[in-house]
């Protein structure tokens, strides 16, 4: 009996010598890695421009896996970091997935070993419940996304941003930031007291030629709103290297790739970025005030800068609401260094839901549970009274305005908004409560 072992514990020390020995795959040298500080680290592939972020541990597997490494030279140096073994289970999920975005190219011995040969690259993938993200990963010929969140890419703005740069590099000044503010707090003061003069101007602007003029000025001023994104990520250092037509829930609009601000070390940095677009629309804002209320009343040039003072109004409104996930959404989240706020804040605040209703097990406490669970709540409200306002109000008129056919229209985007509102409310505890009650009715 001892032979047999003799020899099964030697084929096993083969094994292990030939594991430790083994030389992992090694990072693409295009490949960028950032530490923000604070524990925060950001990777960067260039080719994809797939931008991810990572914890502390891989982190430092990822520096040390710049240059090709044995296996047991990873293992030694982690141990001397962590003071804890690295498990080749654990590693071996970590270098798949690190293929799989086509970070690193897979060696022979590698994918052999862990099955990667015929296993496809991917780094573009896409998910039902995140329409709002950026993609990671190249545009294809025409482009990417779904039918409900598509990207045509159309030109590189990298060298326009540079010019745009050079040519007004004032605009972010501390100069400038007090200008700016000056005006938009005496056009504000002008708006507030002349009353019947907006009234009047509203009532001139209630026409269907008002539509058409403001879906051009709207273009024009998300132009500007993306290229204020755009040249602030260039001033701070970015790069900006995708710009074209978003067609989002079906609606065309224009976006630009500013993810290179993740490169950037200071969060205030990062910050200005995000608020630069919606900063512009205020200044816009201001300025048409200015114009509005110089020129002569019912003439074009008035009709035109009011269109402009309300669109430019309205989207600051909604651009900096912290509720919906435009630029004020992803300033709270930087400022409370929340990744993923909205999903993380609304699944606690529906889990509490769920145990308040359905008798589930209560929600664990998390990190920062306080602020997701009060930031959930505020979301999840905000999107019952939209829901709410579209019942009273849309419902009916489509109804009276087109009939059946309206009716029906509305019926299915009201499905669907309840649907995406109420996701996980009802859910398996509701189920069992419906089952428990059953039973106890029957006998």
């Amino acid at each position: 009996m001892g032979k047999p072992e003799l020899a099964e514990n030697s084929i096993s020390q083969s094994l292990d010598s030939e594991s430790e020995s083994e030389i992992l795959p090694a990072l693409k040298p295009s490949v960028v890695l950032v530490d923000l500080g604070g524990g925060e680290y950001v990777v960067k592939d260039p080719e994809s421009q797939a931008y991810l972020q990572a914890g502390d541990s891989e982190f430092f597997l990822l520096r040390n896996l710049v240059e090709k490494i044995s296996n047991a030279e990873l293992r030694s140096r982690y141990s001397s970091k962590y003071g804890e073994d690295l498990e080749r289970a654990d590693l071996d999920p970590f270098l798949e997935i690190l293929i799989r975005r086509g970070l690193m190219a897979p060696t022979s011995d590698f994918s052999g070993a862990n099955g990667l040969a015929s296993e496809p690259v991917r780094t573009n993938e896409y998910s039902e419940d995140d329409t709002e993200t950026e993609q990671s990963g190249p545009p294809g010929r025409w482009g990417k996304g779904s039918l409900l969140y598509y990207r045509l890419p159309l030109l590189d703005p990298d060298k326009i941003l540079d010019r745009i740069v050079n040519t007004v590099p004032w605009i972010w000044t501390k100069g400038f930031l007090v200008v700016s503010l000056l005006m938009m707090l005496t056009a504000l003061y002008v708006l507030s007291s002349q009353r019947e003069a907006v009234a009047a101007s509203v009532g001139y602007a209630l026409r269907w030629e008002t539509l058409l003029l403001v879906g051009a000025i709207s273009f024009f001023v998300t132009a500007l709103h993306k290229t204020a994104h755009g040249a602030t990520c260039k001033r701070f250092g970015g790069e900006v290297r995708e710009a074209g037509v978003l067609i989002m829930m079906m609606i065309p609009c224009l976006y630009i790739n500013v993810s290179d601000a993740w490169m950037i070390k200071e969060r205030w940095k990062r910050m200005l970025i995000t608020s630069a677009g919606g900063y512009m629309d205020l200044c816009m804002w201001a300025l048409y005030v200015f114009l509005w209320r110089l020129s002569l009343p019912r003439t074009l040039f008035h009709h035109l800068a009011f269109i402009v003072v309300s669109t430019c109004g309205a989207r600051g409104l909604i651009n900096f609401n912290p509720l919906l996930r435009f630029d004020g959404y992803y300033l709270l989240c930087d400022y409370l260094k929340i990744s993923n706020l909205y999903a993380q804040g609304r699944e606690y605040w529906m889990r509490h839901l769920v145990w308040l209703f359905w008798g589930a097990e209560r929600p664990e406490k998390k990190e920062r549970s306080g602020t997701l669970l009060l930031y959930g709540l505020m979301s999840w409200a905000f999107a019952v009274s939209f829901l709410s306002f579209l019942r009273l109000n849309l419902m009916g008129y489509v109804s009276l305005r087109y009939g059946v056919f309206g009716f029906c229209f509305g019926a299915v985007l009201m499905t669907y908004a309840v649907r995406r509102v109420f996701r996980s409310f009802i859910g398996t505890e509701f189920i069992e409560m419906l089952k428990s009650r059953s039973a106890r009715t029957v006998a």
